[in-house]
């Protein structure tokens, strides 16, 4: 008995549930993007932490920190910018904007490699018994493979092929969890933090290869090059900052945590924050798509059609990603044994806490995306320098202090002055578009 759905379904209700489809399908791309690169991170670090074990999870946490550091201003300095301001680019400007772009990731991809090499080896100065000097070649070479993947991602879902982006990403997190998986069951007790970044960057490597052959038609001209440049820096230069502060943030708590109580904590503190961030599916696929829609509900309507375009789009979702939160918090002794082993199951208290500053990220998040929307990033700028004030101040004594609830605790101060500064901004912001109408009606 066969059954077709197109002798039951009226022809009309079925072009409309194409054109639906058709018209989120972007959507439907970035969400199971996001789903393909949360899922892989979280299995990457129950696989790191159960194999390479507390202290030497805590190594390659720390290790991170440089990888970050490289994420968070490319982010700043390329990459927002390119999915803001791509979408106003008309098609026959693509070919010599994207030429532009690529030059400039190429410069900034170098640079920071260096930087973060260089940085590794002098922490062998300062703290040895971190072993991170022993690193710097295989990081080195993480953070140049894994910017050139974390670009091709960006630069696909700002030209309007997300399901290239969605291919990139899941290349590269497919083979990664495939070479962990052979490294580990190769070499056992043998397994090393070293051997890890480097199975992650020939991953990152290989998933480079589908951005590259679908990158299209490149033109560069030194004059475009350097109006990109001019067109960029006024946005980005405020980021700039907000990156560091980013960083920053991970960066002051974590070595912190690393002097004062030992790298088995710094473990510990990395899988509760794991747990924690796996409502980051719905968020960060979100993020690869609403700046470039909210941008352009603030274009066709002003301040009032982007607020309608938030509170529809976005906000909804706020509620149950709230629930979600209290859920995990409430379960945390539990999901971190089950999930990463016993070793980690006394430290609950440390989800309950990292879940509460999420609650706070997630109010931040829309509030940045708002005043992204208006290409006022300076308010982040101002955001960004006093959670670094506050940061630098408050880990290392929170943590000599209180211990792990210190580090958590130093972090909520962070989220909770960025986000008051960043609320300041969205209201001055408001009021100034209103000006800016009334004096153009006039």
């Amino acid at each position: 008995m066969s059954f077709d759905i197109h002798s039951r379904v009226p022809s009309g209700h079925v072009r409309k549930l194409k054109a639906l489809t058709e018209r989120h399908a972007d959507i439907n791309w970035a969400l199971g993007d996001q789903a393909v690169i949360s899922g892989a991170s979280f299995v990457t670090t129950v696989l790191l932490a159960r194999f390479l074990g507390l202290e030497e999870f805590g190594r390659f946490t720390l290790a991170w920190l440089g990888v970050f550091l490289a994420q968070n201003l490319q982010l700043a300095m390329i990459a927002t910018p390119l999915l803001t301001i791509a979408a106003k680019q008309t098609r026959a400007d693509w070919p010599v904007y994207k030429g532009a772009i690529l030059v400039q990731q190429a410069i900034f991809a170098a640079v920071m490699t260096a930087i973060v090499y260089a940085g590794a080896r002098t922490t062998g100065w300062f703290v040895p018994e971190w072993g991170l000097d022993g690193l710097a070649l295989p990081l080195a070479a993480l953070v140049f493979c894994a910017q050139w993947a974390d670009f091709m991602r960006r630069y696909h879902y700002a030209f309007e092929r997300a399901n290239v982006s969605f291919a990139v990403d899941f290349l590269r997190y497919g083979v990664q969890l495939g070479l962990l998986v052979a490294f580990f069951l190769h070499y056992g007790p043998r397994a090393d933090v070293a051997g890890v970044l480097l199975c992650m960057a020939a991953a990152a490597l290989l998933a480079t290869l589908p951005g590259i052959a679908f990158v299209g038609q490149i033109k560069f001209t030194l004059h475009k090059f350097n109006q990109v440049a001019r067109r960029h820096w006024p946005f980005s230069r405020w980021l700039i900052l907000t990156a560091f502060a980013q960083w920053a943030r991970d960066n002051f708590v974590f070595t912190a945590v690393g002097a004062y109580l030992g790298l088995a904590e710094v473990g510990a503190l990395r899988a509760a924050q794991q747990l924690v961030t796996a409502v980051n599916v719905p968020l960060q696929g979100f993020d690869n798509i609403v700046p470039a829609r909210a941008s352009a509900a603030y274009a066709s309507g002003g301040f009032t059609g982007l607020a309608g375009f938030i509170g529809r789009f976005v906000a909804r979702y706020m509620g149950a990603v709230a629930a979600v939160l209290v859920l995990i918090a409430l379960s945390g002794n539990w999901l971190l044994a089950s999930v990463f082993g016993q070793a980690y199951g006394a430290y609950g208290f440390l989800v309950a806490g990292l879940a509460f500053v999420m609650l706070i990220y997630l109010v931040r998040n829309v509030v940045t995306i708002m005043l992204r929307a208006m290409e006022i990033t300076v308010f982040e700028f101002y955001s960004a320098l006093a959670g670094a004030a506050v940061i630098m101040a408050s880990s290392y004594p929170l943590v000599e202090s209180w211990g792990l609830a210190g580090a958590v605790a130093s972090l909520a101060l962070f989220d909770g002055v960025v986000l008051a500064v960043l609320l300041i901004g969205l209201r001055r912001a408001r009021g100034l578009a209103a000006t800016t109408k009334e004096s153009v009606g006039q």
